[in-house]
């Protein structure tokens, strides 16, 4: 009605974390999977793996809409969910998330 998005919205009335929590639901709401691609991505991406988020993630998703999350990775970031986590996770629980993805 007002002929700007959400998102515009959300950007002048809102800032902090009240914005962030109200885009991350917007992007959740719009794509489940799309939303959880992003934050693999985000979670994998630099030097340092936040390792908490990652397993968080395919632990929680595992049962759920895992498979959807992989082929949506696949899509955005031209690179499987396996291979990233192979090249960017070395410590002992590697195997565990691999056989979770893999299911």
């Amino acid at each position: 009605l007002t002929g700007e998005t959400m998102n515009d919205f959300i950007e002048a009335e809102f800032h902090g974390d009240a914005a962030s929590a109200l885009k991350s639901s917007i992007k959740c709401a719009y794509s489940v999977p799309g939303f959880f691609a992003e934050r693999l991505h985000k979670a994998m991406e630099g030097i340092a793996t936040n390792d908490e988020a990652l397993i968080r993630i395919i632990v929680s998703r595992s049962e759920i809409d895992l498979e959807d999350i992989k082929t949506e990775f696949e899509a955005r970031y031209h690179r499987s969910l396996e291979s990233k986590i192979k090249s960017h996770i070395s410590r002992q629980f590697k195997p565990l998330l691999l056989a979770l993805v893999w299911g």
